[in-house]
C-alpha cells in the first residue's frame, strides 16, 4: 500500500488515524482528490491529531465501539464513610478535619465502630502507641518518647494529622503549627493524631457530636492558658503585686 492510499484510507469516515499530524485542506484538495466530501469542505488549516474528528463533521453520529473501562485496583466498591455512618447510628466521622475515606476504612478493618474493649480514650491511644510513654525516675520525667509499633490505625491517624496540619485557618491546623514550632513537625503529627483519636473515641462511644472549635475560641483558650501560666510563675517565685511594673 502506497503512502497516498494509506492517507486516503485513514481519512475515510471523517476521522484521522494517522500516527502524525496532518493538515485537512492540503491533503483533501491537492493530494487526495478522492477523499470524502466532508473532508473536502473543511477549509480550516488546523492540525488534526490522531483519532480526532474534523471540526466540520464533529456533529455526525459515528458508530464507534466504546472504550474499555479502566479497572481500578484500589477501588473498594462502596462508600466507607456512609457505611460507618450507618453502623455507628449516625456518627459522621468525616466532619473531622483531615479524616478521609482511607482513615475510616482502616478504622473499620482494625477495630470497627465498637470500642468497648477500651475503657477510656487513654487506653485507646495507648494501644495505638500515639501517646507519650513517660519514664519517671526520682520524681522526674527523663523520657516521654512514644513506643514504636506497626499499628495500621496509628499510621492512618498520623496521615490524617499531617493532612490537617497542611490545611489553613482551622483549629487543628493552628494547634499543629503551634506544636511544631516548639517541638518539631514529627512531634506535632503525633500530638495531633492523638487529639484526633480522642475525638473519634468520644464520638463513637459517648455519642458526642463533633463540634469543631472555632478560631476565636481557640485563641481565647490559648490566652487563658498563658494567663494561668503567668499567674503560676508569679506565685511560685513569690513576686508581689507592687513589684510588677507595666509600661
Amino acid at each position: 500500500m502506497s503512502r497516498v492510499e494509506s492517507w486516503k484510507q485513514a481519512l475515510v469516515g471523517g476521522r484521522c488515524t494517522l500516527p502524525y499530524p496532518v493538515t485537512c485542506t492540503t491533503f483533501t484538495k491537492s493530494r487526495l482528490p478522492g477523499a470524502t466530501p466532508a473532508w473536502k469542505s473543511c477549509s480550516r488549516k488546523k492540525w488534526s491529531r490522531p483519532g480526532r474528528a474534523c471540526p466540520e463533521t464533529s456533529g455526525w453520529n459515528w458508530s464507534l465501539s466504546p472504550k474499555k473501562k479502566r479497572r481500578r485496583n484500589k477501588d473498594i466498591g462502596f462508600d466507607s464513610a456512609k457505611f460507618a455512618y450507618q453502623l455507628s447510628d449516625g456518627v459522621g466521622l468525616m466532619q473531622i478535619d483531615g479524616i478521609s475515606y482511607s482513615t475510616i476504612l482502616t478504622l473499620l478493618a482494625e477495630t470497627g465502630v465498637n470500642l468497648d474493649d477500651f475503657p477510656t480514650s487513654d487506653h485507646f491511644v495507648s494501644w495505638m502507641c500515639i501517646s507519650p510513654n513517660k519514664k519517671i525516675t526520682g520524681g522526674k520525667v527523663i523520657s516521654s518518647h512514644t513506643r514504636k509499633n506497626s499499628c495500621a490505625l496509628a499510621y492512618a491517624f498520623r496521615q490524617a494529622a499531617n493532612t490537617a496540619g497542611n490545611q489553613k485557618d482551622t483549629a487543628l491546623s493552628h494547634y499543629f503549627h503551634r506544636f511544631a514550632f516548639r517541638k518539631g513537625r514529627k512531634a506535632a503529627i503525633m500530638a495531633t493524631a492523638r487529639k484526633m483519636a480522642v475525638t473519634v473515641y468520644n464520638m463513637l462511644q459517648k455519642g458526642q457530636p463533633y463540634k469543631p472549635e472555632t478560631l476565636e475560641d481557640y485563641q481565647e483558650n490559648l490566652r487563658a492558658q498563658k494567663v494561668n501560666n503567668i499567674q503560676r510563675t508569679i506565685g511560685q517565685s513569690g513576686i508581689k503585686a507592687e513589684e510588677l511594673a507595666f509600661g
